[in-house]
């Protein structure tokens, strides 16, 4: 059985809006790397078709796509997310010692 040569293909990462996503991982299935989109959202790879990869970037959600040829795909900005810590304490501070000023 003769494998098939690997085809150079130029994926370009965008999101939504159609704004380029530097930095993007592309990688193929197999969790090889095969890099990361430039400047302007572009990376030029080698792989076999049809290829299989999976793109991550970070604030965005990844996402697995099937390329035949070179194309533009899009990814989805992650929701945002954010932590906090309450502390409180257990035992009543006098009224200059709280950092804020509660009334009842």
């Amino acid at each position: 059985m003769l494998r098939a040569e690997p085809a150079s293909l130029t994926l370009t990462v965008e999101d939504v809006s159609n704004s380029p996503v530097a930095g993007a991982s592309v990688q193929r299935s197999g969790d090889q790397l095969a890099g990361r989109t430039d400047a302007e959202g572009r990376l030029t790879f080698q792989c076999e078709l049809p290829c299989r990869v999976r793109v991550e970037a970070e604030g965005f959600v990844g996402a697995s796509f099937t390329l035949t040829s070179s194309t533009t795909v899009h990814i989805e900005r992650a929701a945002a997310s954010g932590q906090g810590a309450v502390t409180a304490d257990h035992q009543p501070q006098g009224q200059r010692e709280s950092p804020l000023l509660i009334r009842l």
